[in-house]
């Protein structure tokens, strides 16, 4: 019921954010600018939102295939209930990993902290693209427009998550005694708060030291295990950028098809820089994705204010809504067939 409550509390949240940003537009505004869009430009953004998840449930599957025994259909559904998982915790893009462990757990017959591990490694590597292509957007978009009285802050932004990501992935490769007893820590404090707090991670049995613990040496395990399977990793990382791009080109595409004169150039950078909003503690970053990347598309793009937020919508509409039911449809057959298999 908590979980339920949060959850619901976040997408109130974040609607409540997006009606703000609609408000302030101005629903007249905003209307006529989607009565005038151009049908021809918007289906390949369409088309081109709704590759991102597929092309990260590619990615996904390449790293975790060897690990799981899972095809590639498996695969792809259980990513896509994955992702479904996430986007609807009030934990942002961390959320679902508990979940999915299970379904991998149940499905393939691994051991559930395996499982965990592989989730989380997955993860991971998909992450990996968030840095390339910040790095090229930044530097792409220094090269061609400079750093302005208004990009200095965003700069400075964008550049400050990249190095404070990148400390923070350092820390956890090198720092493995420090982080596996970090996890242990938190196991006991979990423990001593009882089953009711932390009753929305019912779905694994036992969150206490010893079982985190024997968590964070899995996850270290299976990291190992990737850096031998270069191809895999490759593969995957490969597939992984396609997503990424795939983002920048549905946005692209949605902003012609509303009369945008923007150029490829600076959505490299805004569009990263945008996504950042995922990791608040909104479901899918509902709201906070919709803020930054409006905000950027005026302050950086130079893209009007309706043409800015109908286009975000659509965006949104195809890459996050169609893909949450997308999701949802395969989370219940997954959640029907591991209720049966137990």
């Amino acid at each position: 019921m908590r979980r339920k409550l949060k959850t619901a509390a976040g997408f109130i949240a974040g609607l409540a954010i997006i009606a703000v940003f609609i408000y302030s537009v101005g629903w007249e505004r905003l209307l006529s600018t989607l009565y005038r869009v151009d049908i021809g430009l918007m289906v390949p953004g369409a088309f081109f939102s709704l590759l991102i998840v597929f092309m990260f449930g590619i990615a996904w599957w390449f790293t975790v295939r060897e690990t799981t025994g899972l095809s590639f259909i498996q695969g792809i559904k259980t990513f896509y209930a994955a992702h479904f998982a996430n986007s609807i915790t009030p934990l942002g893009q961390f959320g679902g990993e508990p979940f999915i462990a299970y379904v991998l757990h149940k499905r393939s017959g691994i051991p559930l902290d395996k499982a965990f591990g592989a989730a989380v490694a997955a993860d991971v590597v998909n992450a990996f693209q968030f840095f390339t292509i910040s790095v090229l957007g930044l530097f792409t978009y220094t090269i061609y427009f400079g750093i302005s009285e208004g990009m200095d802050t965003v700069f400075l932004g964008v550049l400050s998550a990249i190095i404070a990501l990148s400390i923070f992935l350092s820390l956890l490769w090198y720092r493995k005694d420090a982080v596996i007893g970090f996890l242990g820590w938190t196991g006991s404090k979990l423990e001593d708060i009882g089953e009711e707090t932390a009753g929305f991670l019912s779905i694994v049995e036992h969150w206490d030291q010893d079982w985190m613990e024997e968590k964070g040496e899995r996850f270290y395990l299976v990291m190992e295990g990737l850096l031998t399977r270069k191809k895999e990793v490759s593969i995957a990382l490969f597939f992984s950028h396609i997503a990424g791009f795939s983002g920048i080109a549905a946005v692209f595409f949605l902003l012609r098809s509303l009369g945008s004169e923007i150029s490829f150039i600076p959505l490299i950078l805004i569009l990263p820089a945008s996504m950042l909003a995922n990791y608040l503690p909104l479901p899918g970053g509902v709201g906070g994705v919709e803020f930054a990347l409006i905000s950027f598309l005026v302050a950086l793009g130079g893209v009007s204010p309706p043409v800015a937020a109908a286009s975000v919508l659509l965006f949104r509409l195809f890459s996050y809504w169609v893909n949450l039911f997308i999701g949802g449809l395969s989370a219940s057959t997954l959640s029907v067939k591991v209720f049966y298999s137990s």
